[in-house]
């Protein structure tokens, strides 16, 4: 049998702007004989995190490269983001994840919401949220259009991310 080298990341990389990098990651919970999913990714630049409930564990929809079991430090940014997700959220409303996986995303989005907006993290000293981080960095100041700067909630991306969400939120968004 013939064995392929794994990309296994970079040592020392540092995410130069927003959306330059992010890291993704799953949480596995179980109940009985029942799986259900939550999918995680992090901007690693300015921290905002994003999150969603699901019945499948979506190996098939992320390219990912391989990090060994029990090696955190491989993926450290999402490790935590984990671990906040599990104590501030995950863990209060873990019936609801196997109940009704609609209304878990529902406050779920809405708990992330908070978590990007308003809580303020240690990685930028305890001063500002991820988003006051994305807002204020050299690249975002740089790059978008001053319309996008002057009402960044009113773009049309902002717009459609918003009324895709409100789509997930009605219907739900699980994979058998």
């Amino acid at each position: 049998m013939r064995q392929f080298n794994k990309f296994k990341g970079t040592k020392g990389f540092i995410s130069m702007y927003p959306g330059h990098c992010l890291a993704f990651d799953t949480i596995e919970k179980q109940r009985n004989d029942n799986r259900m999913y939550i999918l995680v990714a992090l901007d690693l630049y300015s921290r905002v995190g994003f999150a969603l409930g699901t019945k499948s564990h979506g190996s098939q929809i992320m390219a990912h490269f391989h990090t060994y079991p029990r090696t955190s430090k491989m993926n450290a940014h999402c490790e935590r983001l984990n671990r906040t997700l599990q104590e501030e959220f995950i863990d209060y409303n873990i019936n609801l994840l196997f109940d009704d996986i609609t209304n878990f995303n529902k406050k779920f989005s809405d708990y992330l919401l908070f978590y990007n907006e308003k809580r303020v993290h240690h990685a930028f000293k305890n001063k500002c949220s991820p988003l006051q981080a994305m807002l204020q960095s050299k690249h975002y100041k740089i790059n978008l259009p001053s319309d996008c700067k002057n009402g960044w909630t009113y773009t049309y991306p902002l717009q459609e991310a918003y009324l895709m969400l409100s789509s997930f939120r009605t219907s739900g968004w699980s994979r058998s």
